[in-house]
């Protein structure tokens, strides 16, 4: 029994205020400040902890079960754990300053890296020369990029001769000699336009930009919308041209829109030979 009360005597709570209470609830404080529970002195599990609380008296002071204490004390504790917490970030990414003034300068630069490639080509589109002009009367030995679609130089047989009006009578082009099977060549580069039969004889019709030759009768080798250069064969002469001398004859005109113009004066020809006309029979 003597042993017994001993015990007992050992068991008893200690005082509220002693000095190992104290510690123990300071400890407890800083703990629930920090959101932590690390261990409090002389209590270093839950187990611990309840025989702490018998010892020293807490009670329910700081329950086992992490709930909050209640009372004048736990809203102390209370305002100390919000006072503790981090406060929310609230902090914004600082914006340009003058951005009135960086944003034009941006597009500036863009748009030079975006202009620089195209002012560097070159420029891919065609440019188209000027047509040369056919003088009426040009001088010996002139060239206006024509040649002469018979080879060698032919005789001119009958000169050019300008109507008066659309419909008036005339010679709209020049007859030259050649012979049949002989061949027709393109007088410069064109477009064949026309390469058919036409009113019973074979024509042949190139475009030369605003400028049209023909030449009949012939025989065509080509076709329309050939692309032809200037000395390519087109065609061959055939005999039978109306108003012709001799044998054979190459009816050449030159035309621009609807206004008939001198070949002889596209490819420079000198002083014109013509054919004198045979004497009519009985004359």
């Amino acid at each position: 029994m003597p042993r017994v009360a001993s015990h007992q005597a050992a068991a008893a709570p200690l005082g509220a205020n002693s000095p190992r209470c104290r510690g123990a609830r300071r400890t407890h404080r800083r703990a629930r400040a920090r959101e932590v529970n690390p261990p409090v002195a002389g209590c270093g599990s839950q187990c611990t902890r309840r025989r702490h609380r018998a010892v020293c008296g807490l009670g329910s002071a700081f329950p086992v079960t992490g709930s909050r204490p209640r009372g004048r004390g736990a809203s102390r504790t209370q305002h100390r754990q919000r006072s503790t917490d981090p406060a929310p970030s609230t902090h914004r990414p600082r914006r340009l300053r003058h951005d009135s003034r960086v944003r034009p300068v941006l597009i500036l630069v863009l748009a030079a890296c975006v202009a620089a490639p195209l002012l560097a080509a070159p420029d891919a589109r065609p440019v188209t020369a000027p047509e040369p002009a056919v003088p009426e009367h040009a001088p010996s030995g002139t060239g206006t990029g024509f040649v002469w679609p018979l080879r060698p130089r032919p005789r001119v047989v009958r000169p050019f001769e300008r109507p008066e009006c659309r419909f008036c009578p005339g010679h709209r082009g020049v007859d030259l000699e050649g012979t049949h099977g002989q061949p027709v060549r393109a007088a410069r580069d064109g477009t064949v336009v026309y390469a058919d039969r036409l009113a019973g004889r074979g024509v042949i019709s190139v475009e030369h930009g605003q400028l049209r030759t023909t030449y009949e009768p012939v025989t065509p080798r080509v076709a329309a919308g050939d692309r032809v250069r200037a000395g390519q064969r087109i065609a061959t002469v055939v005999a039978g041209h109306p108003g012709c001398v001799v044998s054979s004859c190459l009816h050449w005109g030159l035309r621009r829109g609807e206004e008939y113009l001198d070949p002889l004066a596209a490819v420079g020809a000198g002083p014109l030979r013509l054919k004198p006309v045979p004497p009519a029979a009985g004359s």
